[in-house]
This record gives C-alpha cells, sequence and structure tokens, in this order.
C-alpha cells in the first residue's frame, strides 16, 4: 500500500494508546486525503487511469489547504 494508506491506517491505531490532539490543519490533511484517496479510486474505476483535471483538482485541494491555514494562522 502507499504511504497516505498507510497513515490513514496507523494514525487510528496509535491513537487507541497514545492521546493524538488533531488541530485543524491535522484534521486537514487527513480529509485532504481521503479526498485523495476518493478521487484516484473513482478515476480508476471509470477509465482506469487518472486524467488530467482529475489531478489538478487533487493539485488544488491541497494547495488550498495550505494557503487556507495560512491566512488562518495567528501571526505574532
Amino acid at each position: 500500500s502507499g504511504i497516505v494508506q498507510s497513515l490513514m491506517f496507523i494514525l487510528p491505531l496509535v491513537a487507541l494508546f497514545v492521546p493524538v490532539y488533531l488541530d485543524g490543519y491535522v484534521i486537514y490533511q487527513l480529509i485532504a486525503n481521503a479526498l485523495t484517496l476518493w478521487l484516484v479510486k473513482k478515476s480508476i474505476v471509470d477509465d482506469g487511469k487518472l486524467t488530467l483535471d482529475e489531478g489538478v483538482s487533487i493539485i488544488l485541494a491541497h494547495l488550498l489547504g495550505l494557503l487556507l491555514f495560512d491566512e488562518l494562522s495567528i501571526h505574532i
């Protein structure tokens, strides 16, 4: 499996034994990773390959998260 699938599987297992603090950035990354996995799954089922618009939407989802949390961060 890939690193994303491993992370999505291992993080809950670690959280069973150690408290894992989820801030907004971590939650967004989990959502973005789940969205990426869903888009890749749908593209493989659809026509068997990842098209340009699907790849661009995955990249834009991650860029949006980086820009969003940069804007929302508190500058001291």
